[in-house]
């Protein structure tokens, strides 16, 4: 299936979400992923294909990539990241069981590093916060965790207190 990117965004100084609008309606569940396949000059032995978790939650319609590029990124993630509003790119074979569906039960995420771009679907569905709330009463925060392995993976939209803590 054809997905338009509508827009990038700059998530931390090495770290892009890309946005991007499929020609057809999909659904899916927070935690899958799919393979993208993005044709393009000289591609490297990793060839043009690469698989990704869908960074945005079902109910936003839109379907996010976000993804870290090192200095020394593949010659996929170098045509993606050049890649505009009103380009296209083919996005197949929706998969993955790395999914909740039981708001009865409790779960403890860890990831490392990129890895935590799923989490962002699952932490986005709606009513979430006050499902947790309704089964601890004490709960007066909802926090969510990022380690990073330098200053530079830091997310610059976090709040000035929130990076305070995260970015030292």
């Amino acid at each position: 299936m054809k997905f338009t990117l509508s827009a990038t965004k700059q998530e931390a100084n090495d770290t892009f979400s890309f946005i991007f609008a499929p020609e057809q309606p999909l659904q899916w569940k927070a935690g899958q992923l799919l393979r993208y396949v993005l044709n393009h000059p000289n591609p490297d032995d990793r060839g043009v294909e690469r698989f990704f978790s869908i960074a945005s939650a079902p109910h936003e319609k839109h379907v996010m990539l976000t993804t870290r590029f090192a200095p020394k990124s593949s010659s996929f993630k170098k045509a993606l990241k050049n890649l505009r509003p009103g380009d296209a790119i083919e996005a197949h074979d929706l998969e993955g069981d790395f999914v909740v569906d039981d708001s009865e039960t409790t779960f403890v995420f860890i990831a490392g590093g990129i890895g935590i771009t799923p989490f962002r679907a699952i932490f986005a569905r709606p009513g979430l916060q006050q499902e947790t709330a309704k089964r601890a009463a004490s709960l007066r925060k909802w926090w969510q965790r990022f380690s990073v392995s330098k200053r530079t993976g830091c997310i610059k939209r976090a709040a000035p207190r929130v990076q305070n803590r995260l970015c030292r």
